[in-house]
């Protein structure tokens, strides 16, 4: 989990890879929101189901116009 943080946070930082990289930051996000997020209360279930959503929303509206994806023609 937090070599995926690590390594998928830069990529989405340089914004290169960033659907495949918001996609498992989603799905990083929901294992937490299931697991741990649950039984930790209102406040941590809040937080953690706000980036699963900001996730999501990188992977289906892609990276920015500043982006290495766009610059390379991946996106």
């Amino acid at each position: 989990s937090a070599l995926t943080e690590f390594v998928v946070g830069i990529l989405v930082v340089l914004g290169l890879l960033t659907r495949l990289a918001s996609g498992l930051i989603a799905i990083n996000m929901m294992v937490a929101l299931l697991t741990v997020g649950i039984h930790q209360g209102f406040g941590s279930y809040n937080y953690l189901a706000a980036l699963t959503a900001i996730a999501f929303m990188l992977c289906f509206y892609g990276p920015g116009a500043f982006a290495l994806d766009r610059r390379l023609g991946l996106s």
